[in-house]
């Protein structure tokens, strides 16, 4: 599916996740069931930034709530798709984590979270080898001539 959606143009691949994230009723449990979760204090529980708040006030903090969280746990995120599962809305919030995955795996070298307890996760070093955030329009041909 990550594959499907890479291939549709941009504009199409954002209306598909704004019509996907926009039936979020932040309930968190996509948030509560993840096993990759460990935060003792959650950014999404500061009232002094107003990200306690249940529902979003706007499609922009839609969408910001389920990129930090996928963003949150990248590199650890063992594909388990608990946060699809109990998802209220139905919404596949997996696609959200495979879709980091394959990028970094691409940027920076094949990793499988949990699977190796020696091996620290490409978001948790550096190299200056390290791929520039730019690589990623370099890779797909199609972009690179819209640029």
């Amino acid at each position: 599916m990550v594959a499907r959606l890479e291939k549709m143009p941009p504009d199409q691949r954002f209306n598909f996740w704004r019509g996907e994230l926009s039936r979020c009723i932040r309930c968190n449990a996509c948030r509560d069931v993840c096993p990759a979760c460990t935060c003792e204090k959650c950014v999404f529980n500061n009232n002094n930034l107003y990200t306690s708040q249940k529902v979003a006030e706007n499609s922009f903090e839609e969408n910001l709530y389920h990129i930090i969280r996928a963003w949150h746990v990248a590199g650890r995120c063992t594909d388990c798709g608990e946060c699809s599962r109990v998802c209220p809305q139905n919404i596949p919030l997996h696609l959200i984590n495979r879709k980091f995955a394959k990028d970094i795996n691409e940027l920076y070298g094949d990793y499988i979270a949990g699977s190796d307890m020696e091996t620290k996760p490409p978001m948790l070093t550096f190299t200056e080898q390290d791929a520039e955030a730019s690589i990623v329009y370099e890779r797909d041909p199609s972009l690179k001539e819209a640029n």
